[in-house]
């Protein structure tokens, strides 16, 4: 079984919210330190997973009224910048 994903988030409202769009996935919410983590569990196919909850993170980002949100994955952290409005997918061109 591999680690959680966990993302930090500032307060409880934004940690509900990003779980309700990560609902399908394996999703539990914590209180650590003072700010609220996201963890997501992975059941089956663990790589196909991240980056699907990546992605999906990014996505949240767009309408989280948040500019950057913290990753934890593996024993690293890593920043997840939000996306910045009319960028281009460069996999639509």
């Amino acid at each position: 079984m591999h680690p959680p994903l966990r993302i930090e988030l500032p307060d409880e409202e934004h940690a509900a919210s990003l779980r309700r769009h990560l609902q399908p996935f394996d999703v539990e919410t914590h209180t650590v330190n003072g700010h609220c983590e996201v963890s997501v569990d992975f059941v089956w196919n663990p790589r196909s997973s991240v980056v699907d909850v990546l992605n999906a993170v990014d996505g949240w980002l767009l309408t989280a009224d948040l500019p950057l949100v913290t990753v934890h994955l593996d024993g690293s952290s890593y920043t997840l910048s939000a996306p910045a409005t009319g960028s281009v997918d460069a996999a639509a061109l």
